[in-house]
């Protein structure tokens, strides 16, 4: 039996390639001092903090939707993390520590374990950061969607 070379290819991928984790940020409140989202990485779960939707104005607004890649950053001030990659008219958008997006970031993705009850923020910023970089610790780079799970009017 002849195999085709894209039969041969896909075989020679499906036992050779490492996988690319399937990354999904589903945002599901956009209030006047963050947005918030919950973060699906294969099996893992995170909760994101982000700054409020401002016209993806550099520092001072989340990201808009869609997909981008994200690549193994070392940062001096947050280490070894990824940054989100292809933003229309931004860089070094990073996932890192920190709890309220207003006060500990500037456009950067804020990694939590749960939400904090009364206000935009997630907690345990350090413990999911730590989980966040375990489950990542063989990728260099992969995809995220990010989306809205609830109707919003951008206008």
């Amino acid at each position: 039996m002849v195999l085709s070379w894209e039969l041969a290819e896909q075989y020679l991928l499906m036992f050779f390639k490492k996988n690319e984790p399937e990354a999904i940020l589903e945002r599901f409140a956009y209030l006047p001092d963050g947005t918030l989202g919950k973060l699906t990485i294969d099996d893992q779960v995170f909760w994101i903090a982000e700054r409020p939707w401002r016209g993806n104005k550099k520092e001072v607004s989340c990201i808009p939707t869609g997909t981008y890649t994200c690549k193994a950053y070392t940062s001096k001030r947050f280490g070894n993390t990824f940054e989100i990659t292809d933003v229309k008219d931004r860089t070094y958008i990073l996932f890192h520590v920190g709890n309220f997006p207003e006060k500990d970031s500037h456009g950067c993705l804020l990694v939590g374990e749960s939400l904090m009850k009364g206000t935009t923020a997630v907690s345990s910023s350090k413990v999911a950061m730590k989980r966040f970089r375990d489950t990542l610790q063989d990728v260099k780079e992969f995809e995220i969607e990010v989306k809205d799970t609830t109707p919003y009017d951008w206008s």
